[in-house]
C-alpha cells in the first residue's frame, strides 16, 4: 500500500544520508540538527534551543511536528520524521 511505500522511500532517503534514529538520550550532532530542522519547521524549543541534547523538549516539539505533519506521533526521530523535516 502507498503507507508501506512511503515509508520504505522515507527509510531509503535516510540511510542515504546517514541519518540516524534519534531519541530521548541521544546526543552530537545529528541531535542538534535535528532541533535546527524542528526549529525551522515552526517548533519551539525554548528552554535549551538546539544544544545537541535529546531531551524532554525535543521530545515534545519532535510529537508535536509529527501530529502536524500525520505521522505517529512518538517523539521519535526516525525515517519518515526525518524524511518531513528534510523535505
Amino acid at each position: 500500500n502507498d503507507g508501506e511505500e512511503e515509508e520504505k522511500a522515507a527509510e531509503e532517503t535516510v540511510q542515504l544520508r546517514g541519518l540516524p534514529m534519534l531519541r530521548r538520550g541521544s546526543r552530537g550532532d545529528a541531535v542538534r540538527a535535528a532541533q535546527y530542522l524542528l526549529l525551522c519547521r515552526g517548533m519551539t524549543l525554548p528552554k535549551y534551543g538546539a544544544d545537541g541534547d535529546y531531551g524532554q523538549e525535543t521530545e515534545n516539539a519532535a510529537k508535536k511536528f509529527q501530529s502536524l505533519k500525520g505521522l505517529e506521533a512518538d517523539g521519535e526521530c526516525g525515517s519518515l520524521t526525518w524524511a518531513a523535516l528534510t523535505n
